[in-house]
């Protein structure tokens, strides 16, 4: 498939998509279930599950019982959250050092 990158960073809005229908929900779905696949890598940030937590929490159809259902599905995808900084250096990521820094640098494709 001509442009098909197989790994991809993601950033929360992305995976609140996966559990609420809004624009784009489609194209969401289709990267999270690629990942399932195994047909494409997801990189995301550490903060990415309370991110996702927090904005489904202030949804209208979600309460405490219902966001315990998309919490536990983003723990069992096991999505990639090394951070990786500037140098190629774990040791010197910060909170963008997947998505903004090195999304480029390392041949990923960031998709918000």
């Amino acid at each position: 498939m001509a442009g098909f990158q197989t790994e991809v960073v993601i950033d929360s809005s992305i995976a609140v998509k996966w559990f609420s229908i809004e624009d784009a929900t489609d194209k969401a779905l289709i990267l999270r279930n690629e990942y399932i696949t195994g047909k494409r890598d997801l990189w995301v940030s550490d903060l990415l599950y309370h991110e996702v937590a927090n904005a489904l929490r202030y949804k209208p159809d979600f309460d405490e019982k219902k966001l315990t259902i998309p919490v536990q599905d983003l723990f069992g995808y096991h999505l990639n959250t090394r951070a990786i900084g500037p140098s190629g250096d774990p040791t010197t990521a910060g909170y963008f050092g997947v998505t903004s820094t090195n999304g480029n640098e390392f041949g990923l494709v960031e998709v918000t």
